[in-house]
């Protein structure tokens, strides 16, 4: 492998990782805007402009699920390079750091989550990666079927319940006061958000373990593990047939599956009241979409045009961490009380505005941060930690 095709290679990953981000702060903008907090009635004029209602039905058709399984699945790859890495720069003390890796990582995820948005992810990122550690020396067999089994764990878990085997449902079922989080979040004060905040945090983290979106989190972990260590890197420098196929198929099964979601939710059609539908199509609507999206930002690399198109995206995808964090400082600055305090009261268009702001901030900022530095600001943090001494930051 010669150095410029691995700088080729990591460029489309960190590509994937810029889009990924971008979808990633457009799905959360309905939470972090207060909008899912509202009403019904208030969020009915949030979304009444035509305008509005266009991109509520587009963010679920494309984004919703389809990010964060892209932004997972490279976590995975990720952590196979660096197997890779070590075994090319050997030292005893890789299984040490990754522990003290994601233990860094937890640390960021909960002051994130205490301090500006319970909805974090990071969080659940480092307890599950810490797991990854046990599949290190697992076979490609081994790492697809548990994977498998991890991806399917939410359709699993609703025979379970159908059966009257297992039901999960009393342990999430607890939710806050959406209108008066709102209110602790547009009109309140430190106390009445930290009590508010850690309510939502023990509130999430019962849900995503209780409906098996952690165990989907680890199967696509081992996913990206397994397609780091088989290859897959390569297919996606250079095999234009295999990726084609993936896109088309992938795109026209994912989005067949996601309209059909959608026909349900608008009423179109009449709704199937069985949770081993509903979880068996959200799995056919979020996974093939998601490795469409990769296939298409792979291909695009492989053209100048296309190299050019997407060359603002790399540098949001190298600072992920800090720019992920920075998504909750800005929308916090204008929805919370201690900035603008506009919480439920902006309309959809304008909070994706924001969102489309923040973006293009984003990739102008990480461009030019790099040109002077190696890593992000948290991502130096987090490398000088895991490694125990201090990281070159300026170039």
């Amino acid at each position: 492998m010669t150095s410029t095709t691995s700088d080729q290679r990591i460029e489309v990953l960190d590509a994937l990782r810029g889009l990924a981000l971008g979808g990633i702060l457009l799905a959360n903008m309905l939470w972090l805007s207060g909008y899912l907090l509202a009403p019904a009635a208030v969020r009915s004029t949030m979304h009444a402009h035509p305008l509005d209602q266009l991109l509520l039905f587009l963010t679920r058709l494309l984004v919703h699920g389809k990010s964060y399984s892209i932004f997972s699945f490279l976590f995975g790859l990720g952590f196979a390079l660096q197997m890779l890495g070590a075994k090319s720069h050997p030292h005893a003390g890789f299984v040490a750091q990754h522990g003290r890796r994601m233990f860094v990582l937890f640390l960021i995820g909960w002051a994130h989550a205490y301090f500006l948005w319970w909805g974090d992810i990071l969080r659940f990122y480092a307890l599950i990666g810490a797991f990854l550690l046990l599949f290190r020396r697992a076979s490609e067999r081994t790492l697809l079927t548990v994977a498998l089994l991890a991806l399917l764990a939410p359709v699993l878990l609703a025979v379970l319940r159908e059966v009257g085997w297992m039901d999960l449902s009393a342990a999430v079922s607890r939710r806050s006061d959406r209108t008066l989080s709102l209110f602790v979040l547009a009109n309140g004060d430190w106390a009445a958000f930290r009590h508010y905040n850690l309510g939502r945090i023990a509130e999430h983290a019962m849900a995503n373990f209780g409906n098996g979106r952690a165990l989907k989190i680890f199967g696509l972990f081992l996913l990206g593990l397994h397609c780091g260590r088989s290859g897959f890197l390569n297919r996606l420098r250079g095999d234009r047939t295999y990726l084609r196929h993936l896109l088309v198929w992938g795109g026209l099964i994912g989005i067949a599956a996601s309209l059909l979601r959608l026909a349900e939710t608008y009423g179109v059609m009449r709704r199937i009241e069985s949770d081993i539908f509903d979880e068996t199509l959200h799995l056919f609507a979020v996974y093939p979409l998601a490795a469409a999206y990769v296939a298409l930002i792979a291909l695009a690399c492989m053209h100048a045009s296309g190299q050019r198109a997407l060359r603002w995206l790399a540098p949001v995808g190298r600072m992920a961490l800090s720019n992920y964090i920075f998504h909750s400082v800005a929308a916090a600055a204008v929805f919370h009380w201690w900035g603008l305090g506009l919480a439920g009261s902006l309309p959809l268009r304008h909070c994706y505005a924001l969102a489309l702001l923040i973006l293009i901030a984003q990739a102008i900022g990480s461009a030019l941060w790099l040109r002077r530095f190696h890593y992000g600001p948290l991502e130096w943090i987090w490398r000088t930690l895991t490694r125990l001494q201090r990281a070159p930051l300026w170039r």
